[in-house]
C-alpha cells in the first residue's frame, strides 16, 4: 500500500506540492496526468525517496520512502 499524507514539497522559491493526500492499494495501477509544472515528477521523486518531504510523509508498505529508499526501490515498479 502507498500512503501519502499531508505531503508538501517546497523548493527555494517554489511550492511544488502542497498538502497532498492519497492511498493506493495493492494491485491498483495509477497514472499521474496533468499540465507541465503541476507536480507529477516531484510526487514520483518523493515516492521513490529522491526528494525529502517538507511536511507530511510518504510510505510504501509502512516504510518511509525517504529514510528507507533502498528497501522501497525493491518494492516498486516504475515506468516512465
Amino acid at each position: 500500500m502507498i500512503e501519502v499524507h499531508n505531503l508538501s514539497v517546497h523548493f527555494t522559491h517554489v511550492k511544488a506540492l502542497n498538502d497532498i493526500h492519497m492511498e493506493i492499494y495493492e494491485h491498483e495501477k495509477v497514472a499521474f496526468i496533468g499540465a507541465n509544472g503541476s507536480g507529477k515528477s516531484t510526487l514520483v521523486k518523493t515516492l521513490v525517496g529522491i526528494n525529502r518531504p517538507t511536511k507530511g510523509y510518504t510510505r510504501i508498505n509502512g516504510l518511509d520512502c525517504y529514510s528507507n529508499r533502498d528497501k522501497v526501490w525493491d518494492l516498486i515498479e516504475l515506468l516512465n
